[in-house]
């Protein structure tokens, strides 16, 4: 259950593609708690959060795909000193308070909201991570700079009778953390960001593997996403939207992709793309370098038994890999844009 939301976010902003939606400013309060009584409802809310030394990601996830009443949880990776940590818990219905048509639940002892015009949230588990086996506790607070992006466009259906959507409520913020590990305690200033999703059907089914990249910055940025699947180099769907102060300078879908580089990962067994250029539709390019390693899990060895047994099912080996790269978008006579941002796969099948 909680890693579903990773396949299921960047498979959202692709499937915009062939329904040319377009990108518009979005907010927290699209992205309220909606639930379904679809077989396969899931809404996710994934937080980005970058300081010195520190890369932290955390879901929030309520779906109905979890085996029995268990229904919703929080999954916690915390990258550091080269070491990728990862704590989730998994509650059943009855630990899940959260209001139809509202933003922010709290599931367990851990919480989201959007209080006087920032996103705070809690998180805690008495126990998980890297051995040994030490508590953890997060506050953070997120306080956004500019709209969000609304990159899928709206409500979509990429199948009859489904319908998805996935936007970038925060595409920048600056934030504020503070941690306990295992008693010890500090505090961290960065930035970060936010994506959220919402689905009444599973679209596991659609893709092989998915990719994110984004940037975190107010000024100018580059936020790429879709997936590609088991039907060749053409069988993808991708989109992309650059921003400049703010506002969103060009969008659309990504008509080719051109693998120019590749290398074998050691600790997920995949084969990752190390550079890629991505034609756009207008002819204009993204070009994407990845950098250095920024943290990753084995989501079948990060959950329970009774879940990893469900998870099998539909996956065969799910690892969730973050890294740092450049981006750099070229457009015709223009002074090319080069960014640093984070490239995020999320790999389902060999």
């Amino acid at each position: 259950m909680i890693f579903l939301k990773k396949w299921y976010f960047v498979l959202f902003m692709g499937l915009a593609c062939p329904l040319a939606a377009q990108v518009a400013p979005t907010s927290i309060s699209d992205f309220a708690f909606t639930p379904t009584d679809d077989e396969g409802y899931t809404q996710a809310w994934n937080i980005d959060f970058r300081g010195k030394d520190v890369f932290l990601y955390v879901t929030y996830l309520i779906s109905n795909t979890g085996p029995g009443t268990w229904n919703n949880g929080v999954s916690v990776l915390l990258y550091r000193n080269g070491q990728s940590r990862i704590w989730t818990a998994e509650y059943s219905g009855k630990s899940l308070k959260a209001q139809p048509g509202s933003f922010g639940h709290k599931s367990g002892t851990s919480r989201i909201a959007f209080e006087n015009g920032k996103l705070v949230l809690h998180a805690e588990n008495p126990g998980g991570g890297a051995s040994p086996k030490e508590a953890l506790a997060i506050d953070l607070t997120l306080t956004p700079v500019g709209r969000g992006i609304q990159i899928s466009g709206g409500k979509l259906e990429p199948r009859p009778g489904s319908f998805l959507r996935a936007d970038i409520p925060i595409a920048a913020s600056a934030g504020q953390l503070h941690m306990t590990i295992g008693g010890v305690s500090e505090s961290i200033n960065g930035i970060g960001g936010m994506e959220a999703i919402w689905a009444n059907k599973s679209p596991h089914s659609y893709a092989k593997r998915f990719l994110l990249a984004r940037t975190f910055t107010a000024d100018q940025g580059i936020m790429l996403g879709g997936y590609t699947g088991s039907g060749g180099v053409e069988d993808f769907l991708l989109r992309y939207a650059i921003l400049q102060k703010g506002s969103v300078k060009a969008s659309g879908n990504v008509s080719k992709i051109e693998i120019l580089a590749s290398q074998a990962d050691g600790f997920s067994g995949y084969t990752i793309p190390t550079s890629v250029r991505y034609t756009l539709n207008d002819n204009c390019t993204i070009q994407e370098d990845r950098k250095y390693f920024a943290g990753g899990f084995d989501v079948l060895g990060s959950v329970s038994a009774l879940l990893r047994w469900v998870l099998r099912v539909f996956f065969a080996r799910p690892y969730v890999m973050h890294y740092d790269a450049s981006l750099v978008y070229a457009c015709h006579d223009a002074k090319p844009l080069s960014v640093i941002a984070q490239t995020s796969y999320y790999l389902i099948n060999p």
